[in-house]
């Protein structure tokens, strides 16, 4: 899956949990409280769910999920590919 799907995906899953319209990749998830915290957890279901594999501790830190751009960037950027290399 590319990252162009990948973040389509997210924001799908985002806008289906929030009551909020004009959700982009830099809309703040939490801060902005588009997501609450059940909202939250289905996002992070789901992106466990793109990854193909449960996330660590240390990756289910809040500050992996402000964003969904942070999250794009994060666990599918090049980082995370090199990471799993």
């Amino acid at each position: 899956m590319d990252l162009e799907a990948v973040e389509a995906a997210l924001l799908e899953c985002v806008r289906r949990h929030s009551k909020m319209d004009n959700i982009d990749p830099q809309t703040p998830l939490l801060t902005g409280r588009v997501l609450d915290s059940l909202g939250l957890l289905n996002l992070m279901t789901h992106t466990e769910m793109l990854l193909g594999r449960e996330m660590s501790e240390e990756e289910l830190e809040m500050k992996h999920f402000q964003t969904v751009q942070i999250i794009v960037e994060g666990f599918f950027g090049v980082a995370s590919v090199r990471a799993g290399s």
